[in-house]
């Protein structure tokens, strides 16, 4: 009886100390209680009760171990799908501002332009303003000049040349503002090139035939809106010039009568 109980104390010790001899010796019990019945003697027990409590718990931690996996998977997939949009983000971004630079470097050059062209313009047009009014002045104070008798053609002449080099002058600024303005530039030489012809060479061809040169004259005249008076008959001329020496030889007069 005392090795007995001697046997059952030491057994009792090692199942509350030693897992593992724990685990063999409810095995060995479970066989023979099977042996002779059901199992179900040992349903209660702390063994089955904590394996049944494992059992259920670990079963809880495989369904939200599988949660978390799908989870995982769903976040993973999220995170691709968010990268890749944040590179198409950031190629999008490197294009716009690309495009902006482009757009604000063109928008300079036409500020740079278009300050040129606004220069070029007033300078041009002051230019062409004080041109005219000193064309103005001097075809007026030439006015008595150029109605003088044979006189007149050297001053008609000079202020012609005068004329016609402003005139070359003006359509080479012009041409300089269409370059600024990237535009083609217009013949010059239809201005410039004009020769202004000299004193004798005008004197031998109205000598020539007087009336044809002022109707043609008077025709270019007309179709720019003014009127002239057609050519007048050659006694009225006579009289005109008579009158122009009476005032200018003076007493020099009958001398050139009598030539």
């Amino acid at each position: 009886m005392a090795l007995a109980l001697g046997v059952l104390a030491a057994t009792n010790v090692l199942t509350l100390v030693d897992d593992q001899f724990h685990a063999k010796a409810y095995g060995w019990l479970d066989a023979v209680v099977r042996l002779f019945s059901d199992g179900s003697a040992l349903r209660n027990s702390p063994t089955e009760v904590r394996k049944h409590d494992v059992a259920v718990a670990t079963q809880a931690l495989v369904k939200e171990r599988d949660y978390l996996a799908r989870h995982a998977l769903e976040l993973t997939s999220d995170a691709v799908a968010i990268a890749a949009e944040i590179r198409a983000i950031k190629i999008e971004k490197a294009a716009l501002h690309a495009a902006a630079t482009t757009w604000e470097q063109r928008h300079k050059q036409a500020e740079d332009m278009l300050q040129r062209n606004r220069s070029a313009t007033q300078k041009l047009s002051k230019t062409v303003v004080q041109r005219l009014a000193r064309n103005t002045s001097r075809n007026m104070s030439g006015l008595l000049g150029k109605a003088v008798p044979y006189l007149g053609i050297g001053v008609t002449l000079a202020m012609t040349g005068l004329d016609v080099v402003d005139a070359c002058d003006t359509v080479r600024e012009m041409n300089q503002l269409a370059k600024s303005m990237e535009l083609p530039a217009e013949d010059e030489t239809g201005v410039c090139g004009v020769p202004v012809p000299s004193k004798d060479a005008v004197i031998a061809e109205v000598s020539k035939n007087w009336k044809a040169s002022y109707l043609a004259a008077s025709e270019v005249i007309n179709q720019a809106g003014q009127q002239i008076p057609p050519p007048p008959t050659t006694d009225v001329l006579l009289k005109q010039a008579s009158s122009f020496l009476m005032g200018v030889t003076g007493p020099n007069l009958h001398f050139m009568q009598t030539m």
